[in-house]
């Protein structure tokens, strides 16, 4: 499965955002979204010089972790990365 098969089945925004004072960079996240490691929430962010490049960064933060939606919301959601979770070629 890719990341936008992925983000399709959660049913959640992959957001990329362009930084052109920043060396032409590049970030990726899901919206409102963060990484759970053990007890504690950790923001995770693709970067890179393209789009590809900063999905493919994101995938490789995220794969086989913890999702975490809407943290401290009423709406809060989970969802498993699955280990097999490809990027962009």
């Amino acid at each position: 499965m890719n990341i936008f098969e992925y983000a399709d089945v959660i049913d959640k925004q992959l957001i990329v955002t362009y930084y052109p004072n920043q060396k032409h960079r590049f970030s990726c996240q899901f919206e409102h979204c963060e990484v759970k490691e053990g007890p504690m929430l950790k923001g995770e962010y693709g970067n890179g010089t393209n789009v590809n490049l900063a999905i493919n960064d994101y995938i490789n933060s995220i794969r086989n972790k913890k999702l975490v939606f809407s943290a401290y919301q009423d709406s809060r959601q989970e969802f498993a990365v699955p280990d097999s979770l490809e990027g962009i070629k």
